[in-house]
Formats: structure tokens, C-alpha cells, sequence
């Protein structure tokens, strides 16, 4: 969401794509919790990839849907390990690795930063397209 965001600042979707990665990773160092389970990120990346398409389906909407796209792709590594096509020990992103944890939270503060940047990535998404 937070790369979908970034992508409506942007005027090149070249830029969209670098701003989505960038802001993923940056947004990780953030204390939250990762699902491995399979079925969810399947859901997941399926929610974001319809959201996506209707963004794509529009010209103006296309920078957030560029951007949005590069904000996904660091997690797709977790959709490779799951189907054991990748293992943690291969992984580019680093908290994906095996021994650097994502920084352990209640799922209250999960709750809470995971909330914090979905909501400020809708108001700027509403801003830029509304």
C-alpha cells in the first residue's frame, strides 16, 4: 500500500517501482510480524494483485499500481520459500534470512504499525487520486 502511495508522487514508472521496493524495505525495519504461512500470503498477494488490475485498468491510476507493484516485490522471496523454491539461507531481503528476526512485537503493536501505515497510505492514495 505504502509503495502504491509512493507511486502517485512520482512522474516516471521507473520511479514508482524503485520508490515501492524502497519504501518495503524501509517500512520492514519497523517492528511488525511476518506471516510463513502459505495460504496467507497466497490470499495476500492475491488481494493486492486484483487491487492492482483496477488500478492498472486507468491511466492515472497506473503510478500507484506501478508503484504498488514494487512495494510487493520484496515479499515475494516469502511466497518462494513457502513452496520451497527458495530457502531463508538464499534470501536478498535481509530480515527474510534465517538468524535476523523481524523485530519481535506483541500483535498489538503489529496491530497498531501495521494500521498506522495502511491508513496513511490511503489518505495520500485518496489525495493524489481523489
Amino acid at each position: 500500500m505504502a509503495g502504491a502511495a509512493l507511486g502517485t508522487q512520482t512522474v516516471r514508472p521507473v520511479l514508482a517501482v524503485v520508490a515501492g521496493i524502497v519504501s518495503h524495505v524501509l517500512l520492514d525495519e519497523l517492528p511488525h510480524r511476518d506471516t510463513k504461512h502459505p495460504i496467507v500470503i497466497a490470499a495476500d498477494l492475491a488481494a493486492a494483485l486484483v487491487l492492482l488490475g483496477v488500478l492498472a485498468a486507468d491511466a492515472r491510476t497506473l503510478p500507484a499500481a506501478v508503484g504498488g507493484l514494487g512495494g510487493m516485490l520484496p515479499d515475494v522471496e516469502f511466497l518462494l520459500m513457502a513452496a520451497h523454491w527458495r530457502t531463508p539461507h538464499q534470501s536478498i531481503i535481509p530480515h527474510h534470512r534465517v538468524g535476523d528476526p523481524v523485530r519481535p512485537t506483541s500483535r498489538l503493536t503489529n496491530a497498531f504499525v501495521q494500521g498506522a501505515v495502511v491508513t496513511a497510505s490511503l489518505l495520500v492514495l485518496l489525495g493524489a487520486l481523489g
